[in-house]
């Protein structure tokens, strides 16, 4: 269930702005947010009981919905998806402001 939501949150990033950094940038929020998530519902009882099973991250999603040959594969884009993400970071990170 949790890999349909990210997968329609995707498609949704994707039909608004049709290029590849803003996909890379939706990807990597909607994986913070949900590490965030997981983080507060680990702290407070409360936050966890009141939002149910909350997924880990992305990654997570991936190894509970997937096995096998599928599951590598979805790894390795996962990890290029963010090889890329860092490639549009770092350097927007160390250029010089004149």
């Amino acid at each position: 269930m949790g890999l349909i939501i990210v997968l329609v949150l995707l498609i949704i990033i994707v039909a608004l702005c049709r290029d590849i950094r803003s996909f890379l940038y939706g990807f990597a929020i909607i994986d913070i947010v949900l590490r965030i998530i997981a983080f507060v519902c680990e702290q407070f009882q409360a936050v966890n009981k009141l939002l149910g099973k909350v997924p880990d991250s992305i990654a997570a999603m991936i190894t509970s919905e997937s096995s096998g040959t599928l599951q590598t594969v979805l790894l390795w884009v996962y990890v290029v998806i963010y090889i890329l993400f860092l490639s549009y970071l770092v350097p927007s990170f160390f250029r010089r402001r004149r």
